[in-house]
């Protein structure tokens, strides 16, 4: 049943992002649309390299998630080798052609990501740095996901998670509050006002449903992604961690209020193996 479930998460994931304009999916996506979350992006990625280049020139990287493909441009401009995988073929199609002078550095794998890391392992393959940006909160079993990526980390391998909600129920209540004003904020101004309004409200009340809706942002509309869990996951299989709190909202004039206040509510984690 647990199986089936995540097949049609998966399903509902593969129908919105192929049919997903680029355009769009980027005017709903924080962390590429506002500055200081990229600036904060582009550090911890920053840090990962500087790591791995300790060890290797040309670190080999697996992008879960790929999407609209930001992760993956940015590390093959570190000179790395990039495994892309994503449900949505058009993504990858548009990955490719728009990394065509990299083609022999990039591979593209259209699946779920829980299959395609079962069939690399199966396979031997080792990735210095495993990357899910915007990722996880798709994925309803995240830390049994996370457990098999650690799996296929190299000797000095890295895993680095990043733009996923915090637990809602660990956040402080203000910035809670902050987030979920910021949001509805951004929310009034996209279409499907009853729909959405409709979903909120049964959400409230612990009802989901079979639609869309419900499951390609699986966690950010239930409880968000338990960070505390992850670092417990690290450390059991192994991994030193540190964990990067920040806010992150659609709306430029929220994110700009959240971050002067101090508000939280998404986060980073990158584990390495010492």
């Amino acid at each position: 049943m647990k199986d089936a479930h995540s097949h049609s998460v998966a399903e509902a994931n593969s129908r919105s992002y192929n049919q997903l304009a680029r355009e769009r999916y980027i005017q709903g996506a924080p962390h590429i649309g506002h500055r200081k979350l990229a600036e904060l992006y582009d550090r911890l990625l920053s840090r990962v390299f500087s790591c791995a280049a300790e060890h290797t020139t040309s670190p080999s990287v697996l992008d879960l998630g790929a999407g609209e493909g930001s992760v993956t441009r940015k590390a093959l401009a570190f000179g790395a080798r990039v495994t892309a995988v994503d449900v949505a073929q058009a993504r990858l199609d548009q990955l490719r052609q728009e990394c065509s002078k990299h083609s022999a550095m990039l591979e593209t794998i259209q699946s779920d990501a829980m299959p395609a890391l079962e069939s690399l392992r199966s396979q031997g393959k080792r990735f210095d740095v495993v990357m899910t940006v915007a990722f996880l909160h798709h994925v309803p079993d995240y830390l049994g996901l996370l457990r098999q990526a650690i799996g296929i980390l190299g000797t000095h391998g890295q895993i680095l998670t990043y733009e996923d909600p915090l637990r809602y129920d660990s956040l402080p209540s203000w910035s809670r509050l902050v987030s979920r004003v910021g949001y509805l904020a951004w929310r009034l101004g996209q279409g499907d006002i009853l729909g959405g309004a409709t979903r909120y409200l049964k959400r409230r009340r612990g009802i989901y449903g079979r639609e869309d809706a419900d499951n390609v942002e699986y966690h950010v509309v239930r409880n968000g992604v338990d960070q505390d869990a992850i670092q417990r996951l690290f450390t059991e299989m192994g991994l030193r961690s540190e964990l990067t709190r920040y806010f992150s909202t659609q709306s430029p004039f929220w994110q700009r209020l959240g971050e002067r206040v101090g508000a939280v509510n998404a986060f980073s984690v990158r584990g390495w193996k010492p």
